[in-house]
C-alpha cells in the first residue's frame, strides 16, 4: 500500500512538471508566433508599418506626483527626476538622474503595495545570487515619507518590444531568434530560484543595442540587440505567497 501510494505521489508530481512545461514552452511559442513575420511567397504593402510614427519615448500626465527637478532621497544615493516616460495602471516610470553617479536612472512609483513587496523581494534573491545579464536589475527601494513605494533601476536607453512590433511590424525569424534564446536563458535562470515571472509579454521585454554599435541592430546586426526582461511585480516565489 505505501508503495502504491508513494507511486501516486511521483507520478502527480511529473504530470505537474508536465503541465507547467507546457505552459511555458506555449507561451513562449504564443509569444513568438505573435511578432514573427513568415517568409513572404507575394509582395505586400508595408506602407503601414513603415509610416507607423516611433513613441517619443516620453508621456505627459496633468496629476503626477513627481516633478520635474523633484529630488528622491534613498538609502545610497539621491535621485533628481527628470521626466515621466510610462504611465500605467500599475505604476508611474519617470526618468532621473543619480546625483551621486550622475548616471541616468529609472524610478517607478508603485500604484499598489503587493506589486512593490513582491518586486523587492525578487530583485533581492536575484542580487543575492548575482543577477542575469538579460534581467534589468535594481538599485535599490525606497519608501518615502509620503508612502510612496519607489523601485530605482538603471536606465536602459533602448524600446520594449511591442514598441518595436508595433514601428516595424512582425519581425523575422533571424531578428527574433536570438531574443527567444535570451528570454528562455533569462526564464532558465529564475526559474533556478524558484521564482515565476507570470507576466512575461514584448511589453515587458526591453531591446536595446549594444553601445558599439551604432546603427539600428533590427535592420542590420541582430545579432548584437540586447534582450532585458523586467517587471517583476505580478511575479512568484513560495516566500511571498501571502501577497496573493
Amino acid at each position: 500500500m505505501k508503495k502504491e501510494i508513494d507511486n501516486n505521489r511521483t507520478n502527480y508530481r511529473n504530470e505537474n512538471k508536465m503541465t507547467a512545461s507546457k505552459g511555458i514552452l506555449g507561451k513562449i511559442h504564443s509569444w513568438y508566433q505573435a511578432i514573427v513575420r513568415t517568409p513572404r511567397t507575394e509582395v505586400e504593402d508595408d506602407s503601414e508599418a513603415i509610416t507607423r510614427p516611433v513613441p517619443s519615448g516620453g508621456c505627459e500626465s496633468s496629476d503626477l506626483f513627481f516633478k520635474p527637478g523633484a529630488t528622491i532621497q534613498g538609502r545610497y544615493d539621491s535621485y533628481e527626476v527628470l521626466n515621466l516616460i510610462s504611465d500605467t495602471a500599475m505604476s508611474e516610470v519617470y526618468k532621473g538622474m543619480s546625483k551621486v553617479h550622475g548616471k541616468e536612472i529609472a524610478i517607478k512609483d508603485y500604484l499598489g503595495s503587493k506589486c512593490f513587496e513582491r518586486e523587492r523581494y525578487v530583485h533581492k534573491l536575484l542580487d543575492s545570487r548575482g543577477g542575469h545579464g538579460n534581467i534589468i536589475p535594481a538599485h535599490e527601494f525606497v519608501v518615502t515619507e509620503d508612502d510612496h513605494r519607489l523601485g530605482i533601476f538603471p536606465y536602459v536607453a533602448g524600446e520594449t518590444l511591442d514598441e518595436i512590433v508595433e514601428r516595424e511590424g512582425k519581425l523575422t525569424p533571424k531578428q527574433v531568434l536570438p531574443l527567444v534564446s535570451s528570454l528562455c536563458d533569462a526564464l532558465e535562470y529564475i526559474h533556478s530560484l524558484g521564482i515565476v515571472h507570470r507576466d512575461v509579454k514584448p511589453a515587458n521585454i526591453m531591446v536595446s543595442a549594444e553601445e558599439t554599435i551604432g546603427i539600428k541592430p533590427l535592420e542590420f546586426y541582430p545579432e548584437a540587440m540586447v534582450l532585458r526582461l523586467f517587471d517583476f511585480g505580478t511575479s512568484w516565489h513560495k516566500n511571498i505567497l501571502h501577497l496573493d
